[in-house]
């Protein structure tokens, strides 16, 4: 959350210095939202880093190495891969993929 505070602040930081042109043509209201929907966005994607991916990362990473360990490194592709792959094929995934929504 300090990081979100601290784009927050840089942010109004910004704008306090912008010139008196832009501030008159803009409404005070909407340029708040703006910023408000803006630190809203950066924290979800921090959010999901640290909560979804990162510990997912890392539990693929720990697998592959205690499978590699005991199966050996040639034939942890034909081991770990397949299942990899598929879980990705089949989760919602920003890359493709089947989602809840599609048809």
């Amino acid at each position: 959350q300090s990081n979100i505070r601290t784009i927050s602040q840089r942010t109004y930081d910004h704008l306090l210095e912008l010139d008196l042109s832009f501030h008159q043509s803009r409404k005070t209201g909407q340029m708040s939202r703006i910023i408000d929907r803006g630190t809203r966005g950066a924290d979800s994607i921090l959010r999901s880093l640290v909560v979804n991916i990162v510990p997912t990362f890392l539990e693929l990473c720990l697998v592959s190495a205690c499978c590699g360990r005991a199966l050996g490194s040639n034939s942890l592709q034909f081991v770990v891969l397949p299942p990899l792959l598929m879980l990705l094929s089949l989760t919602k995934s920003p890359f493709g993929g089947l989602s809840s929504g599609s048809k």
